[in-house]
């Protein structure tokens, strides 16, 4: 280091003081490149370090990120999983050289292990999963072989003369239907929805199988020793498959809880990683608080020496260093002290300038690189942690709070109001039939609805509380600047008709709504779990009640959720059991006194409750999604029905067989693959069959509906819209969908005779249906003034329990096979 400058103004002004001066300020020199060797020693650790934790941190998050999207994929393929698990191995190994940190490094193998663990239950798995496809198939060509014996036994038994075994049933229909609903619970498992609905599905399978092997158990032919021997034969392989197949599911069970476990070792050992990582953040503080102190020390060091020396010269030589010493040696370094401490607040714009042109320019120079490094480092760590906290706590799709997030507020909102018990309120609020709109436009079409409604939800709600997306199409409010259940009501309202509105999807334009519970604490509950649970079931009370709503929760509701899940587990078993019914309401022509049709109408015989009607059941089964079976077993009973009446030789010549459709099976990709087939299968009876659909779903997306109805028509169905005058759709509206039929909802036939709107109403519709020569249908009617006023209005075809009762298929044949006159 130079020293001659400073030296010099010493050497020119204390002659006689020479040799105790140059000694003084020989050691005040060194003691300042002590500093300086010091400063530029230990701030380029320190910027190592944080070079080293800035990128251990950005790798980490990096391969959590890879880790999370990996296992939100849901990878089953063996050959994606084994590469995966080599491409990891080269960005772990440089993690884990970037620190020389045994306890980082500890954690590094113990992520990697964990992250073995999992792609090793994922590849067992796939194995399993292979198997049981293996035996899925194997199952589906020994069906077959089984179906085509039965049927070439059946074949001989009628060249015989002899009548079929098991008119009544088709133990074949009952086997392929069972295989069918395996296959489809089984492909629900590997949606992976939660570890619970997993073994509730594996039950349901395993159930499912026992019901085959009693089907083929109960499944013989009387016919001769040999072709009882060959179909036994085939019978037996077929159970020695199926005990297989629930070998191989116990072996998926057991995988997929190990799997489960295995993913909650990976997301701990993931988080003890990203501690890890903080903690060094912390060490790397440590270390530069360290260094001010050191560096305080030895500049007090320094003036201690300064002190000592300037004693034993005289008193010019004293008041001369002084002046040197304040001017250029205090001034500076308490510059550099207050920089220092200034660093230690993490205020890194600070750019010190010490006026020196000699030694101090040096430190002057570390200290100004050194705070630009400090900033530019701790700014990428702040922003990687900022980037990584938004994700795990946000929603990616809508920005809002994601459900850890939301509940964690719900909790301090819970605890803020603990000691004064001040009331707010907790919305939980579902989107009306949303999967149709993923099934008919597809999910891009469902994710854009979901931003949308988000948007919505935030520019009504910001001023009161906070949003969150619990996930799928569920939201969650939170309303702690609300301390009233009428202002509650209010904002409810607000977003009920705020979501009405329509939205524009894929050039289409489709019509949502919501269904909203309201619990208020603490009256409703007064902890996280409970609040949104009775939110929740206030919600499905909503539902219960038509959608489209809110529901405030009470204490009768929590009785009747549970009365809900009974319904529907006994609604799963019913279709198992066959304790579903179809009845017929005849339909009849006023003109003329014939039957011209009837509408099929399903009934529950519950065993304990009776005979349930559809009211009781239906809106159950909508919510549950099981509305889709249900439609499929009452569309195969009535087409059943139908070639049963064609076969005893009955005229059904001018007749109308109406099946009502769901909305959720309406706009469901398989509802046409299964159309097509029966029309190439049974077309004769495709020309007797009507679907109808319910006017509140057809507007759910009717641009789509109107396509779909235009399809089927082509195909040879006849489709009828149902309940006309409770939606939203307009004339106009109708007067473009393609239709055969329109039915006249119940209640405008109620209030026809005594309500002039609804006769204007139903004269309007007429007239409008008369020009599009589409046929109109009145249901419900019950008096006689009702039918007199719909036939003053041009309607002539209705039906009620003026007429008739839904009959049983035993009173219906009676009908068919009498005159069918009124």
């Amino acid at each position: 280091m130079k020293v001659s400058s400073l030296a010099a103004r010493l050497y020119a002004s204390i002659f006689i003081l020479l040799a105790i001066c140059g000694i003084g300020f020989y050691v005040v020199i060194r003691s300042l490149a002590s500093v300086e060797a010091t400063l530029e020693e230990r701030s380029s650790d320190h910027i190592q370090s944080l070079t080293q934790n800035s990128q251990a941190s950005r790798q980490v998050f990096d391969l959590v990120t890879r880790v999370q999207l990996l296992e939100q994929a849901i990878l089953y393929s063996e050959s994606v999983l084994i590469e995966e698990s080599f491409n990891i191995g080269e960005p772990l190994q440089a993690l884990k050289d970037l620190s020389d940190n045994g306890g980082f490094g500890e954690r590094i193998d113990e992520f990697v292990h964990n992250f073995h663990r999992f792609l090793g239950s994922s590849i067992t798995l796939n194995q399993v999963i292979k198997e049981i496809n293996k035996l899925d198939n194997r199952m589906g060509r020994e069906i077959e072989q089984l179906d085509f014996e039965y049927t070439d036994y059946q074949l001989g038994r009628q060249s015989d003369g002899e009548l079929f075994d098991h008119v009544f049933e088709d133990p074949m229909n009952m086997i392929r239907e069972t295989y069918l609903t395996i296959g489809k619970k089984i492909g629900s498992i590997r949606s992976r929805i939660a570890p619970e609905t997993e073994k509730v599905l594996i039950i349901e399978v395993q159930k499912e199988l026992d019901i085959l092997l009693l089907h083929l158990e109960n499944f013989h032919l009387s016919s001769d020793p040999k072709v009882a021997l060959e179909f036994n034969r085939s019978k037996k392989q077929m159970i020695r498959t199926i005990k297989k197949y629930k070998m191989s599911l116990r072996k998926m069970k057991a995988n997929l809880e190990q799997r489960w476990n295995v993913m909650d070792d990976l997301v701990e050992s993931q988080n003890l990683l990203l501690n890890v990582v903080k903690i060094n953040e912390e060490s790397v503080k440590s270390s530069a608080l360290g260094l001010k102190q050191q560096l305080e020390k030895n500049v007090a060091q320094s003036r201690a020496q300064v002190t000592i020396v300037t004693l034993g010269a005289l008193l010019v030589g004293l008041a001369f260093i002084y002046i040197v010493v304040s001017k250029h040696i205090n001034k500076p370094l308490n510059r550099l002290v207050r920089g220092l401490r200034k660093l230690e607040k993490s205020q890194f714009d600070l750019r010190l300038d010490l006026g020196r042109a000699d030694e101090w320019r040096s430190i002057e120079t570390a200290f100004n690189s050194m705070a630009r490094k400090l900033k530019e480092s701790y700014s990428q760590l702040d922003t990687e942690r900022e980037k990584f906290n938004y994700l795990a706590h946000h929603d990616p799709l809508t920005g809002l709070s994601n459900r850890l997030l939301g509940t964690l507020r719900l909790k301090e909102v819970i605890q803020a109001n603990k000691k004064t018990r001040k009331l707010f309120s907790l919305l939980y609020l579902d989107l009306d039939q949303f999967k149709n709109v993923n099934d008919s436009l597809g999910h891009d079409a469902g994710d854009n609805l979901l931003v949308n409604v988000a948007n919505t939800l935030n520019e009504i709600v910001s001023d009161y509380g906070v949003v969150a997306r619990m996930g799928g199409d569920e939201f969650m409010i939170i309303l702690d600047k609300v301390s009233s259940v009428t202002a509650t009501e209010a904002i409810a309202k607000s977003i009920n008709q705020a979501l009405r509105q329509p939205y524009f999807l894929n050039d289409k334009t489709i019509f949502v709504s919501s269904s909203i519970g309201i619990c208020v604490y603490p009256d409703h509950g007064e902890d996280v779990d409970v609040l949104i649970r009775n939110a929740d079931t206030a919600m499905y009370e909503t539902k219960k009640r038509g959608r489209d709503g809110y529901q405030i929760y009470t204490d009768n509701l929590t009785e009747e959720a549970k009365e809900r899940v009974s319904i529907s587990t006994g609604l799963h078993n019913a279709i198992d059991k066959s304790e579903l019914d179809v009845f017929y309401q005849p339909q009849y022509n006023l003109l003329t006194g014939k039957l011209v049709g009837a509408e099929a109408l399903v009934r529950w015989r519950h065993p304990e409750k009776g005979l349930l009607l559809p009211a009781e059941f239906i809106d159950v089964a909508e919510e549950t999604g099981i509305i889709s079976e249900l439609d499929d077993w009452v569309f195969g009973r009535v087409s059943a029905d139908v070639e049963s009446w064609l076969e005893q030789g009955l005229s059904l010549e001018s007749l109308r067989i109406s099946v009502n459709i769901s909305g959720r099976k309406f706009f469901s990709a398989e509802l046409i693959d299964r159309l097509d087939r029966f029309n190439e299968e049974k077309p004769e009876i495709v020309e007797l069959l009507t679907l109808e659909v319910h006017e509140q779903d057809v507007m759910k997306n009717a641009i789509y509906a109107r396509e779909l109805i235009q399809d089927l028509r082509t195909k040879g169905y006849k489709v009828a819209i149902d309940d006309i005058g409770t939606g939203r759709s307009s004339l106009s509206f109708l007067q473009g969908l393609p239709l055969d039929y329109m039915k006249l909802d119940r209640t405008v036939v109620h209030n026809v005779s005594s309500g002039e709107n609804d006769f204007a109403f139903v004269k309007a519709f007429l007239s409008l249906a008369h020009e599009l020569n589409v046929e109109v249908i009145a249901e419900g009617i019950e008096e006689e003034q009702q039918a007199n006023k719909l036939r003053e209005a041009g309607c002539h075809v209705m039906q009620g329990f003026m007429y008739s009762h839904p009959l049983p298929s035993g009173g219906w044949l009676e009908i068919l096979k009498s005159s069918r006159l009124l």
